[in-house]
Formats: C-alpha cells, structure tokens, sequence
C-alpha cells in the first residue's frame, strides 16, 4: 500500500512539474495601440487688438507620412510600407500582416493610428507603425493662437512569466515658436506605454501650445505629431531546469517500481 501511495504521488509531482513547465512556454499575443484625433485638432485664434490687427495662422508648409513593419523569424517573413504626402488631408494607410506578426497605420484628415501585434512563435516576431504629421507656420497680428489636439495610447496582453515579451507605444506633440524679437516658446506632449506581461495599461490627454503674436513681428513655429507602436514576442522555451528535474522524477519512480518487485 504504502508504496502504491509513493508512486502515485512521484507521479503526481512529475505531473505538475511538466505542467508547470509548459505554462512558461504557453502562448502570448500582444497588441499596442498610440492615436491623434486630428479631429480634435484646433487652433483657437484670441485676439488682443480690439479688431484693429487681429492674427492669423498660415501653415508654409506641411508633411506627413504613415508606415508599418511586420517581421516573422520562422517561417521567414518580412513587410514593409511606406507612405508620404505634402499636407494634413492625404488619407495614407499601410498594412503588413506575416504568419505571427501584423502592423498597420493610418493618417489623414481624421487621425493618426498605429497599431502593432505579435504572437509567439518560430524564434522572435515583432511589429511596428507610426503615423506622422509635421509642419511649420507663420503667425501674424497682435494676439495669441493656440493649438490642441487628443491622443491616446493603449497596450494589452502578454505571456505567462515571459519577461522578454513587450509592447510600447508612444505619441509625440510637440511644437516651437519664435517671435523673431528675441522671443521663443515651446511646449512638448511625449507619452509613452511600455507594458511587459502585466495587463493592460494605457493612457490619454491633450497637448496645447499657445503662440503669441506682438502685432509688429512675423512669428515662426514648427508643430509635430507622431504615434507609434511596437510589439515584441519571443518564442519561449521549456526550462532547462524544468526537464531536468521531470526527468529526475522519471527516473525516482522507475527505481521505486523497480525495488517493489517480487523476486
């Protein structure tokens, strides 16, 4: 009886350990999420001289650009696409799906998304996309102009113990100016969400930059817009320390069968 009992329970821990081990190596799929609402996009123009010079924004100049990256090790494959346009109304939209990985960005008149996902697999995967807006203007006449816009970031999923698996995502809204009288100003929105395996995380808020005019100077500015995302998962191994101790309670048991028989 009793050693009908020792084996069963040797069998029983031998049972947990692989479990467990194959936990460790159990599926991951992380996405990353990062968003502009250009929707929200406003420039608010307060005027300071009684009507008289009131001011005005005019952009020189304006580009933007979307791309996205999707790369899978095993089975080998890689994407790319990359889009550019000379203003902030282009609709541009990439998309470069593989076996375990996918990216995907999205800028025109309405937003700025970047999305990026990967799941475990052959060796690593990893995905990336960003979507971007970038121009420079003149402000002239007495008063202030000011600038906001909404962004957004999220990541979700993970890996069970995986440290090596991770998402991030990031926006930037940030933008300059300079009286040409001695006087500049700045003001800068950079947020980013890294997340390992944790759960999700994600954040939002509102850039504003307030552009002042004297009346007798031309201000110049530059603003800049940019989401991202990016997702990496690693396939994971079965422990070494695992097997070695499955294989360790394999042999514990063949031993106690083998010493338990009858002559």
């Amino acid at each position: 009886m009793m050693n009908f009992v020792e084996n069963k329970t040797l069998q029983a821990i031998l049972a947990i350990s692989l479990t467990g081990a194959a936990q460790s190596a159990g599926a991951s799929v992380i996405t990353a999420s990062s968003s502009i609402d250009w929707n929200s996009f406003n420039v608010q123009i307060i005027d300071l001289s009684g009507g008289t010079n009131t001011p005005q924004l005019n952009w020189t100049s304006q580009n933007a650009f979307a791309t996205s990256t999707s790369y899978t090790a095993t089975p080998y494959d890689y994407q790319y696409d990359y889009q550019y346009a000379s203003d902030f109304t282009t609709s541009l939209a990439t998309n470069t799906p593989t076996a375990l990985s996918q990216s995907s960005s999205i800028r025109n008149a309405s937003i700025l998304q970047a999305d990026a996902q990967s799941t475990v697999g052959g060796v690593y995967n990893y995905a990336n996309a960003q979507a971007y807006n970038q121009g420079n203007f003149e402000l002239t006449g007495k008063g202030f102009a000011l600038i906001t816009a909404d962004w957004s970031n999220s990541v979700t999923g993970g890996a069970i113990g995986d440290y090596s698996d991770y998402g991030y995502v990031y926006t930037n809204l940030s933008g300059y100016f300079n009286d040409n009288n001695g006087n500049s100003g700045s003001s800068s929105s950079n947020n980013n969400v890294y997340s390992f395996y944790s759960g999700p995380t994600n954040n939002s808020g509102t850039f504003a930059l307030a552009v002042f005019g004297d009346g007798v100077h031309v201000v110049t500015g530059s603003l800049t817009a940019y989401s991202g995302a990016y997702t990496y998962v690693n396939a994971v191994p079965v422990p070494a320390a695992g097997w070695l101790f499955g294989t360790g309670l394999i042999g514990l048991v063949g031993f106690s069968r083998r010493k338990t028989a009858p002559v």
